[in-house]
């Protein structure tokens, strides 16, 4: 009969094992999806859709279905529940740039963000940003011109968008900065 200890041992090891290999692909996933993600979800490349200048409501809200399938089926059924809640943000930005400049302005001399949160900095560049606001079952469509973005990196690259603003703000009150975007943001015709 095997002891308390040989078996306490044998499980305490099974789930070390299993925690390191858990760790080794999720870190592996997130160095190298959260770039890719926060590409897909917030850089729109000129060089690639070169008449986003002209677009209207409609044509914007068809890019960002076809880069974001899951918020179209939220705007038609929306989750219900505190778990579905939290997976769906109101707002959703869009910065115009090559990937290549997003990266290169997280590089260099960085603004921190806030204080209790080191990982977020601010770009170094401001950005041409739209932004996409909920509206029941609509999606708004706003340009607001030049925007710096503060997010999280990793690895050196974005991973993860906090926030926007005209201005670098190290300690924003509050902990996140409220841009009015409905009053300084031009809306753009649904059709």
């Amino acid at each position: 009969m095997l002891s308390k200890f040989y078996v306490t041992a044998l499980v305490a090891t099974c789930i070390l094992i299993l925690e390191c290999v858990e760790s080794a692909i999720y870190g592996n996933y997130l160095q190298n999806n959260g770039w890719l993600n926060f590409q897909t979800e917030h850089v729109l490349n000129p060089e690639q859709d070169l008449d986003y200048s002209r677009w209207r409501g409609k044509e914007w809200r068809r890019w960002m279905f076809k880069r974001n399938p899951a918020l179209q089926k939220s705007l038609r059924h929306p989750p219900r529940g505190k778990a579905g809640i939290l997976r769906l943000r109101h707002t959703e930005v869009v910065i115009v740039a090559r990937p290549e400049d997003v990266v290169a302005s997280f590089n260099g001399n960085l603004v921190q963000y806030g204080t209790k949160n080191q990982a977020m900095v601010w770009s170094n560049w401001s950005f041409p940003t739209f932004i996409f606001q909920r509206a029941g079952r609509r999606l708004r469509v706003y340009e607001c011109g030049e925007m710096f973005i503060a997010g999280r990196l990793l690895n050196g690259y974005p991973a993860y968008l906090h926030d926007f603003y005209p201005l670098q703000i190290r300690n924003p009150l509050g902990g996140s900065l409220r841009y009015p975007v409905s009053s300084h943001c031009s809306r753009i015709p649904a059709t």
